[in-house]
């Protein structure tokens, strides 16, 4: 009796905490604004949004998140240090960095226990994104939906249902930050 109360309990303890989902694709809300996105997950009735908080003072560096009843931000550290990203959801922090000083291509996007390798397919292309490493806990990847087209992104989320959704919204958030202009 206890076990099977302790695994109803871990069962719906995931599901609020968003574990279990799995990204589909995402879209630019507008045609002519990189401001406002729209997030669609494998649930048909789970949709979100990410917008930046503050879009009228055009400043890009701060992001909002809500997929369901999960909701965070996505903020870089520093304004002056475009490298270094935390990612904040209920009690997950997630930090991103550049594998190289400058290079956007390549990110390590980190949480309290792993350590991922997000990067480019190519160096001199960001319109394809995918999860270098680890594989152990499955594959990601980002690509627009139409080439030279950076309104509308699928995204192939094999990832193993025990990462949390803000981590793969957070390596989704930086392959599309990465491709966009600032309009």
């Amino acid at each position: 009796m206890k076990v099977t109360f302790v695994v109803l309990l871990v069962l719906i303890g995931s599901a609020i905490a968003g574990f279990g989902q799995q990204l589909q694709s995402i879209h630019t809300r507008w045609d002519d604004s990189y401001a406002e996105w729209v997030v669609y997950t494998s649930d048909e009735s789970v949709e979100g949004t990410l917008s930046l908080r503050w879009p009228m003072q055009g400043d890009w560096t701060k992001w909002d998140f809500r997929i369901g009843e999960e909701a965070g931000s996505f903020e870089m550290h520093y304004v002056e240090d475009p490298g270094f990203w935390e990612a904040r959801s209920g009690n997950t922090l997630l930090t991103a960095r550049w594998f190289w000083p400058g290079d956007i291509t390549r990110w390590k996007i980190q949480d309290d226990y792993r350590l991922w390798i997000f990067q480019t397919r190519w160096n001199h292309m960001t319109e394809d994104w995918v999860l270098n490493d680890p594989l152990d806990f499955g594959s990601l990847q980002l690509y627009t939906e139409y080439e030279g087209d950076p309104r509308d992104w699928i995204i192939d989320d094999q990832m193993d249902p025990q990462i949390p959704l803000v981590t793969k919204l957070f390596m989704v958030f930086l392959g599309i930050y990465h491709a966009t202009p600032r309009l």
